[in-house]
């Protein structure tokens, strides 16, 4: 059903009435029950949207999780026009979590006492952007 009809009553097609009142009394059939039609469509867009969220979260995996303290690197993003980027590292640190955030999101500072630019960094970063560090 089309919006229209589930909140007039009536399909609108063609020529756009100026007064709606006046067209809804004369062009709604008096044996069409609106409550019941409006009850079927959510009932149809309940059930669409929990086939479209079971289909969605078939092929999610699950975030990956960090604990405070943990060292991570951060994906390097270098946005510098007209450089090479094949040859720069695909991530940057080792960094250290500082705080877990709702939404997978972690809160990412320098290592106390290894600080690796002038400016200490403390960034609140997703977790697709997050690897965990290997020492090796």
């Amino acid at each position: 059903m089309t919006p229209s009809t589930l909140l007039f009553g009536r399909n609108q097609l063609g020529k756009i009435h100026d007064n709606v009142r006046e067209a809804l009394e004369t062009l709604i059939p008096d044996n069409r029950n609106l409550e019941e039609e409006r009850a079927e469509a959510e009932e149809k867009i309940m059930t669409n949207q929990t086939k479209n969220e079971e289909n969605y979260n078939k092929h999610r995996r699950k975030a990956k999780e960090y604990k405070v303290g943990q060292y991570v690197m951060i994906s390097n993003v270098d946005s510098t026009s007209g450089a090479n980027k094949k040859l720069i590292p695909k991530y940057r640190g080792p960094y250290q979590i500082k705080t877990k955030l709702p939404n997978d999101r972690y809160v990412v500072t320098d290592i106390p006492g290894f600080q690796q630019t002038q400016i200490p960094y403390d960034s609140i970063l997703d977790v697709t952007r997050l690897t965990p560090y290997d020492s090796n």
